[in-house]
């Protein structure tokens, strides 16, 4: 995944995290549409960490005996192979 869109994701879930705090906090709003939103408030914050853990979650795993021999072949850094998400 591109940085840019790694962060992107992040920065959405932080906000979505921030909005479902927020509105736990003005239960006593006295618009409706604030206390629907202060109902669904922890959905909000749980859904947010799951996706802030979906995009920060490691890559898919390889074996690392094959990814070390064949970048010690190659010449590459051996660990950057090993550890890497693309």
């Amino acid at each position: 995944m591109p940085p840019l869109l790694t962060y992107a994701l992040l920065a959405g879930c932080a906000a979505v995290f921030a909005l479902g705090l927020w509105a736990s906090r003005a239960r006593d709003a006295s618009s409706s549409r604030w206390a629907k939103l202060a109902r669904w408030s922890l959905v909000l914050q749980i859904g947010a960490a799951v996706g802030a853990y979906l995009v920060l979650r490691p890559g898919r795993g390889i074996d690392g005996t094959a990814a070390i021999h064949a970048a010690s072949a190659d010449g590459r850094p051996i660990f950057i192979d090993m550890y890497s998400n693309f």
